[in-house]
């Protein structure tokens, strides 16, 4: 059974905008970790009870990596997607059989 050429434009347009949100997400998170130093170097001088005291330096210092996780999250779908539709288009023995023409002993 052979893909259709309308699945395999799905499933490449699937594969494409997976690999650009797991770029956006790399691009997300960078930005985000260096928020987070720069909110903890100023925080950091006032002592680690200062966290303690105020649990909202916490959610404030985390919230920048929430669109990182939610671009890794779309990423993982539109690829878990793209493989739905590309495993239909292969029937169940294709995968499990073996090469042995490569490394069959009358070519030697």
């Amino acid at each position: 059974m052979s893909y259709t050429e309308q699945q395999r434009k799905d499933a490449r347009e699937l594969l494409i905008r997976s690999r650009l949100y797991k770029i956006v997400a790399y691009a997300f998170m960078g930005v985000a970790f260096l928020i987070f130093a720069l909110f903890y170097s100023m925080f950091a001088k006032a002592g680690f009870l200062a966290f303690v005291k105020n649990p909202f330096l916490i959610g404030m210092i985390l919230f920048p990596f929430v669109p990182a996780y939610a671009f890794a999250i779309m990423s993982k779908n539109r690829r878990s997607k793209a493989i739905k539709i590309l495993s239909e288009g292969i029937e169940p023995g294709d995968m499990s059989k073996k090469r042995t023409d490569l490394y069959s002993s009358d070519k030697m």
